[in-house]
């Protein structure tokens, strides 16, 4: 038997096909079940910081495929506001270490509007005799003195404990793909 007969018996295809980059192998299926995995964790982590008044936010945090023949690419993409809860916001009289935040994106809601949506989604009742734009009004006061504390929900699960967990599933994969088995002839 020669060693053009060893190798085709090693069946290499399938090994090849289980490490392959393309759409719909088995090392994408990987990722993207890997990658709802993370989605999962910053869903709990979500949770665990109680900064799921609407649950918005935690809807908003999916899977963004944009994997082409050869090269696989997933990302996790969230409404824009998400790093306002990750690293906080800076007040007038109170710095939480936040970065310097520009304008918020076209098309989405006004501060006053966020406010009042957060207000209803959490269930908070104005005083007697205090309106609900009186109420964001203090709100928004507020969170203009005194910031917004980060709540790191986001480096909680994306970090070196996370890279190092794909790394070795992704490494699993790759090792059962990559068994040789080479066998004598007569066997």
């Amino acid at each position: 038997m020669s060693v053009r007969d060893l190798v085709e018996k090693m069946n290499i295809g399938v090994s090849k096909r289980a490490i392959n980059a393309d759409l719909g192998s088995p090392m994408h299926t990987l990722v993207i079940g890997l990658n709802q995995e993370v989605i999962d964790r910053l869903g709990k982590s979500i949770e665990r910081y109680d900064i799921s008044a609407s649950n918005r936010l935690k809807q908003s945090i999916v899977t963004v495929d944009q994997s082409q023949k050869g090269t696989i690419i997933v990302a996790v993409q969230a409404d824009f506001y998400w790093k306002y809860v990750q690293y906080g916001v800076n007040g007038t009289e109170r710095n939480n270490g936040a970065p310097t935040w520009g304008k918020a994106p076209g098309g989405t809601p006004t501060f006053k509007e966020a406010i009042l949506g957060w207000i209803r989604d959490r269930g908070i009742k104005a005083k007697p005799g205090q309106t609900y734009d009186q109420l964001a009004f203090a709100f928004m006061t507020s969170i203009r003195k005194k910031g917004i504390v980060p709540r790191p929900f986001f480096t909680d699960v994306v970090n070196a404990d996370l890279v190092e967990y794909l790394e070795k599933s992704i490494s699993a994969v790759y090792k059962q793909a990559i068994t040789v088995q080479i066998r004598d002839p007569w066997q």
